[in-house]
């Protein structure tokens, strides 16, 4: 069973109380801290069967110091009160040494409150055992080997953690929020040697127990099973259908790459867009619609504020495929004279600030992903985009591979393609958007449907 929940927010509470006091005792002229504290259960399984399980506390303190535009990061994994000390002073002293930003605006003022959201900490995550942990794990490998002979499972896990998060800062902001957090990944492959199938991922996040553990697991072996008879891909355009996976799981994810690189608010502003003077005309199909919205309730990206504090609202970026906004974070939302939109994500290695969307999500259509593939006479089925990421963001091109990608034929899935590279450009493929599904999966940052498209470029080596 995890430590109690007020036991993460008094720590943070303390340490974002001891950095500001140190920061003000040092006369510093502004100081921004950022505090989590978190614990975190995790169950693993290797070629089928469950092999380590482990438990992991976890203290992060960031403390950011300018003096006269000169901006100075330090970090502490420890809430003692003289380490906390010791890393404003890290951060004073690089301040002084630090290239001045003649720019700067200051940190983020003091919100006066900000949005209740429900279900972001649940009870019942925080009496989970190790037992139960197993139990889920177990769900979801059988789910996987019972779907098919030869079926391995990989890699496959389940986490739980808890957490709680602080910012604050000497303008009198003032944050602190607690979450719970649930995440289920699944590797299944078939064959052996050279006829081995791709991985085939699936995933999961909830803030509560509430997931489909075995569904996880049949899914990833479906996808195999059909991956390890081999078909002859062909260049050629054609009709081609994304997964959810293949829309919005992170960097394997069209969308969530490309669309949330173009968005970006510090992108917009240093001119590297692809979506650069576009605001007011249509960037895609009638059919897209398309916003962040950090403020659903018990969504495991949404939350009351950013990682500098400010407010999360609802954006609306594309709506009936014209171009709405933009993502912002304080530093360039002020500059830029847009403000924030509460889209500043702290990168956890440096203390570095950066826009990023929370909770992006396509405005389900309908149809399910079974009645999709159904109704295409022939194209691609793509589960996973692999090299998505290296994608060019200032003009939109994109080129992957399929993988794992499936051949449709008469409305089914008849076997799996190698080397099956899509490539075109964001804005003419979202133009050329055929149906949205109505049924949408959370992956913790984005939650994003089926969806197909006409005229997809597919060449082979």
């Amino acid at each position: 069973m995890m430590a109690r929940e007020q036991d993460l927010e008094e720590a943070v509470s303390s340490a974002l109380e001891e950095a500001l006091g140190a920061g003000r005792k040092l006369e510093c002229a502004e100081v921004e801290a950022y505090a989590s504290c978190g614990r975190m259960q995790r169950i693993t399984a290797e070629q089928s069967s469950i092999t380590a399980a482990s438990s992991l506390s976890e203290n992060v303190l960031f403390v950011r110091v300018v003096e006269d535009g000169r901006l100075g990061i330090a970090f502490s994994s420890s809430f003692d009160a003289r380490r906390v000390r010791q890393c404003v002073e890290d951060a004073r002293d690089l301040a002084k040494i630090a290239e001045k930003d003649s720019q700067w605006p200051g940190f983020a003022p003091n919100p006066g409150a900000y949005p209740r959201i429900q279900g972001l900490f649940n009870k019942s995550v925080e009496s989970l055992s190790a037992d139960d942990q197993r139990g889920m794990l177990e769900l979801m490998i059988d789910g996987a080997t019972r779907t098919a002979k030869g079926i391995i499972v990989n890699i496959a896990g389940v986490e739980v953690s808890r957490k709680a998060t602080g910012v604050a800062n000497l303008n009198g902001l003032d944050a602190l929020s607690k979450d719970t957090l649930v995440n289920a990944y699944c590797w299944t492959v078939r064959g052996k040697g050279k006829s081995v199938t791709p991985d085939c991922t699936n995933v999961r996040a909830s803030r509560r127990p509430d997931i489909d553990f075995e569904k996880i697991g049949e899914t990833s072996a479906l996808i195999a099973l059909h991956s390890s008879t081999l078909k002859k891909p062909r260049t050629e355009e054609c009709s081609v259908v994304f997964s959810p996976m293949a829309v919005g799981f992170s960097d394997m994810g069209l969308l969530s790459t490309l669309m949330a690189r173009g968005l970006s608010g510090e992108r917009i502003f240093r001119k590297n867009s692809f979506l650069q003077e576009k605001v007011g005309e249509r960037i895609a199909s009638k059919k897209l619609t398309l916003v962040d919205d950090p403020l659903g309730p018990g969504l495991s990206g949404s939350r009351p504020f950013d990682d500098e504090g400010c407010p999360s609202r609802r954006t609306e970026l594309v709506s009936d495929g014209v171009l709405k906004g933009f993502l912002w974070d304080n530093y360039f939302g002020s500059i830029s004279g847009a403000g924030s939109t509460g889209n500043a994500i702290r990168d956890r290695s440096t203390g570095s600030v950066s826009v990023s969307p929370t909770n992006l999500q396509v405005k389900p259509g309908r149809g399910d992903m079974e009645k999709i593939i159904s109704g295409i006479d022939h194209g691609y089925f793509v589960w996973g985009c692999q090299g998505v990421h290296t994608s060019n963001f200032e003009t939109g091109n994109f080129s992957f591979v399929a993988s794992p990608g499936l051949l449709i034929e008469k409305g089914e899935l008849v076997g799996g393609v190698r080397g099956a590279m899509l490539s075109g450009n964001i804005i003419e493929l979202l133009a050329n958007i055929d149906i949205i599904g109505s049924e949408v999966q959370d992956f913790g940052g984005s939650l994003m449907p089926t969806m197909s498209f006409r005229d997809v470029r597919i060449t082979t080596g």
